[in-house]
């Protein structure tokens, strides 16, 4: 858990703005962890580590790495992350210079969706909803984000200060209602 929290620590240090030193730690962190960090409860932090590694322009390696944290999910039937992992992918194929990463990144959004739905988790359904809002109100389908977004927003019942919440009403307030 010593490690765990190392990790936590580097996410969050990323999160605050020092992207590489956060990268460091993490990495150094997942690193000392050894065969520990297939646990799944390294997964959320592996799955962010990739993210912000996209942000750092190493889009092929955290696309690589989402790739492989996909695969091992399937393998040991942890579906609980599938949703976000797939969210994530297609956040980085949207950083990356690949042909057709719109249209990727739209289908992994839907598959996203889907997963979230079908498990009831309105978390990743939220963040999901946010990101494919995003690209729609990008390709100037402003409209249809603020229809799709609008009601899984008010679904929530708490949370409204964390940063999901507060990208999605900064998002819906760019949108026609």
């Amino acid at each position: 858990w010593n490690i765990w929290t190392r990790c936590f620590n580097g996410l969050v240090t990323a999160r605050r703005g020092d992207i590489p030193l956060g990268l460091g730690i993490l990495h150094e962190a997942l690193e000392q962890a050894s065969d520990a960090r297939l646990l799944p409860r390294f997964l959320f932090l592996q799955g962010e580590q990739a993210l912000y590694l996209g942000r750092t322009g190493e889009v092929e390696l955290a696309l690589d790495s989402v790739d492989q944290m996909l695969v091992r999910c399937a393998a040991r039937d942890e579906g609980w992350y599938m949703a976000e992992l797939s969210r994530i992918k297609g956040e980085l194929m949207l950083a990356g210079d690949a042909r057709n990463a719109e249209a990727n990144a739209e289908k992994l959004f839907v598959q996203s969706l889907d997963e979230a739905r079908g498990q009831g988790a309105l978390f990743w359904e939220l963040r999901t909803t946010t990101s494919l809002a995003r690209l729609w109100q990008k390709n100037g389908r402003r409209a249809e984000a603020g229809v799709l977004l609008r009601p899984i927003h008010a679904r929530l019942t708490e949370g409204y200060a964390t940063a999901d919440a507060r990208a999605a009403q900064a998002l819906l307030e760019e949108l026609p209602t």
